[in-house]
Protein backbone atom coordinates (compact mmCIF):
# COMPACT_ATOMS: atom_id res chain seq x y z
CA UNK A 1 0.00 0.00 0.00
CA UNK A 2 1.56 2.99 -1.12
CA UNK A 3 5.28 1.43 -1.17
CA UNK A 4 4.94 -0.06 2.01
CA UNK A 5 5.71 -3.61 2.11
CA UNK A 6 4.94 -6.25 5.47
CA UNK A 7 5.32 -9.72 5.62
CA UNK A 8 5.39 -12.08 8.57
CA UNK A 9 5.98 -15.73 8.83
CA UNK A 10 5.34 -18.79 11.27
CA UNK A 11 6.27 -21.85 12.10
CA UNK A 12 6.57 -24.47 14.07
CA UNK A 13 7.44 -28.62 14.66
CA UNK A 14 7.17 -30.95 17.56
CA UNK A 15 8.44 -33.92 18.03
CA UNK A 16 7.12 -36.80 19.15
CA UNK A 17 9.22 -38.82 21.75
CA UNK A 18 11.10 -36.23 24.34
CA UNK A 19 8.62 -33.35 23.73
CA UNK A 20 11.32 -31.04 22.24
CA UNK A 21 10.04 -28.51 18.80
CA UNK A 22 11.37 -25.94 17.21
CA UNK A 23 9.86 -22.84 16.33
CA UNK A 24 10.60 -20.13 13.64
CA UNK A 25 9.11 -16.80 13.68
CA UNK A 26 9.84 -13.77 11.08
CA UNK A 27 8.73 -10.19 10.07
CA UNK A 28 9.65 -8.08 7.80
CA UNK A 29 8.80 -4.39 6.39
CA UNK A 30 10.02 -2.43 3.39
CA UNK A 31 9.47 0.55 1.22
CA UNK A 32 9.72 0.95 -2.55
CA UNK A 33 10.95 4.93 -2.80
CA UNK A 34 10.28 4.39 -6.81
CA UNK A 35 12.87 5.08 -8.97
CA UNK A 36 14.11 1.77 -8.58
CA UNK A 37 15.34 1.92 -4.85
CA UNK A 38 13.41 0.25 -2.05
CA UNK A 39 14.62 -0.27 1.53
CA UNK A 40 13.88 -3.76 3.34
CA UNK A 41 14.19 -4.84 7.57
CA UNK A 42 13.71 -7.81 9.22
CA UNK A 43 13.34 -9.17 12.75
CA UNK A 44 13.73 -13.04 13.38
CA UNK A 45 13.61 -15.67 16.36
CA UNK A 46 14.63 -19.39 15.42
CA UNK A 47 14.46 -21.99 18.64
CA UNK A 48 15.44 -25.13 18.39
CA UNK A 49 15.10 -27.96 21.30
CA UNK A 50 12.33 -26.23 22.92
CA UNK A 51 10.83 -27.72 25.88
CA UNK A 52 9.21 -26.59 29.15
CA UNK A 53 10.26 -22.79 28.08
CA UNK A 54 14.09 -23.47 27.07
CA UNK A 55 15.58 -23.62 24.35
CA UNK A 56 18.96 -24.71 23.72
CA UNK A 57 19.11 -22.43 20.96
CA UNK A 58 17.27 -19.19 21.26
CA UNK A 59 18.97 -16.39 18.30
CA UNK A 60 17.06 -13.40 17.29
CA UNK A 61 18.79 -11.68 14.42
CA UNK A 62 17.79 -8.41 12.93
CA UNK A 63 18.85 -7.58 9.10
CA UNK A 64 18.49 -4.46 6.97
CA UNK A 65 19.07 -4.06 3.14
CA UNK A 66 18.58 -1.77 0.02
CA UNK A 67 17.69 -2.82 -3.38
CA UNK A 68 18.80 -1.13 -6.61
CA UNK A 69 17.11 -1.70 -10.05
CA UNK A 70 20.25 -0.62 -12.36
CA UNK A 71 18.03 -1.61 -15.37
CA UNK A 72 14.78 -3.13 -15.62
CA UNK A 73 16.28 -6.42 -15.66
CA UNK A 74 18.74 -6.16 -13.15
CA UNK A 75 18.55 -5.79 -9.15
CA UNK A 76 21.25 -4.91 -6.75
CA UNK A 77 20.71 -6.37 -2.65
CA UNK A 78 23.11 -4.86 -0.20
CA UNK A 79 22.18 -6.30 3.35
CA UNK A 80 23.66 -6.31 6.96
CA UNK A 81 22.58 -9.12 9.45
CA UNK A 82 22.78 -9.48 12.97
CA UNK A 83 22.75 -12.67 15.18
CA UNK A 84 22.65 -13.23 18.65
CA UNK A 85 21.60 -16.48 20.50
CA UNK A 86 20.34 -16.95 23.87
CA UNK A 87 19.90 -20.11 24.44
CA UNK A 88 20.85 -22.11 26.97
CA UNK A 89 24.12 -23.78 25.12
CA UNK A 90 24.50 -19.91 22.92
CA UNK A 91 25.89 -16.37 23.69
CA UNK A 92 27.40 -14.56 21.17
CA UNK A 93 26.82 -13.62 18.45
CA UNK A 94 27.26 -13.67 14.39
CA UNK A 95 27.48 -10.74 11.65
CA UNK A 96 26.94 -10.96 8.20
CA UNK A 97 27.38 -8.48 4.89
CA UNK A 98 26.38 -9.58 1.45
CA UNK A 99 25.62 -8.32 -2.34
CA UNK A 100 23.07 -9.94 -4.32
CA UNK A 101 22.75 -9.23 -8.35
CA UNK A 102 19.53 -10.82 -9.79
CA UNK A 103 18.97 -10.53 -13.67
CA UNK A 104 15.67 -11.36 -14.55
CA UNK A 105 16.33 -13.56 -18.13
CA UNK A 106 12.71 -13.58 -19.40
CA UNK A 107 9.76 -13.01 -16.89
CA UNK A 108 9.99 -15.75 -15.33
CA UNK A 109 14.00 -17.62 -15.16
CA UNK A 110 16.73 -15.12 -13.14
CA UNK A 111 20.17 -15.77 -12.76
CA UNK A 112 22.04 -14.55 -9.63
CA UNK A 113 25.17 -13.92 -8.13
CA UNK A 114 25.76 -13.68 -4.43
CA UNK A 115 29.46 -11.70 -2.46
CA UNK A 116 29.11 -12.72 1.62
CA UNK A 117 31.01 -12.00 4.12
CA UNK A 118 30.32 -13.73 7.81
CA UNK A 119 31.92 -13.16 11.26
CA UNK A 120 31.02 -15.25 14.14
CA UNK A 121 32.46 -14.07 17.18
CA UNK A 122 34.18 -16.95 19.62
CA UNK A 123 31.26 -17.53 22.33
CA UNK A 124 28.34 -17.69 19.06
CA UNK A 125 26.55 -20.67 19.47
CA UNK A 126 23.78 -21.78 17.26
CA UNK A 127 23.79 -18.05 15.41
CA UNK A 128 26.84 -19.28 13.38
CA UNK A 129 24.82 -22.42 12.05
CA UNK A 130 22.63 -20.08 10.71
CA UNK A 131 25.34 -17.90 9.16
CA UNK A 132 26.50 -20.97 7.16
CA UNK A 133 30.32 -20.76 8.86
CA UNK A 134 29.86 -23.93 11.04
CA UNK A 135 29.62 -26.40 8.46
CA UNK A 136 32.72 -25.36 6.92
CA UNK A 137 34.84 -25.72 9.97
CA UNK A 138 37.06 -28.71 10.49
CA UNK A 139 35.26 -29.57 14.19
CA UNK A 140 31.86 -28.60 13.18
CA UNK A 141 32.20 -25.63 15.54
CA UNK A 142 31.55 -22.23 14.08
CA UNK A 143 32.54 -20.17 16.97
CA UNK A 144 35.59 -17.69 16.37
CA UNK A 145 35.39 -18.34 12.88
CA UNK A 146 34.63 -16.05 9.44
CA UNK A 147 34.13 -17.36 6.01
CA UNK A 148 33.69 -15.61 2.56
CA UNK A 149 31.27 -16.85 0.10
CA UNK A 150 30.55 -16.61 -3.56
CA UNK A 151 27.07 -18.01 -4.90
CA UNK A 152 25.95 -18.13 -8.58
CA UNK A 153 22.27 -19.99 -9.71
CA UNK A 154 19.49 -19.92 -11.67
CA UNK A 155 16.06 -19.79 -10.78
CA UNK A 156 13.05 -20.53 -12.79
CA UNK A 157 9.65 -19.85 -11.64
CA UNK A 158 6.91 -22.20 -13.13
Amino acid sequence: NGGFIVSGSYASSNAIAGGTSSQIDVLGLGYDFGSGIAARGQYGQFKSQYAAGNALSDVKYWGIGVDFHSSAANKINVSYYDGKDDGAIGGGSTTEIAVLDTYALSKHTQIYGQLASVKVDANAGFSGELGGVGAYTAAGNSAGNSTFYFGIGLQHEF
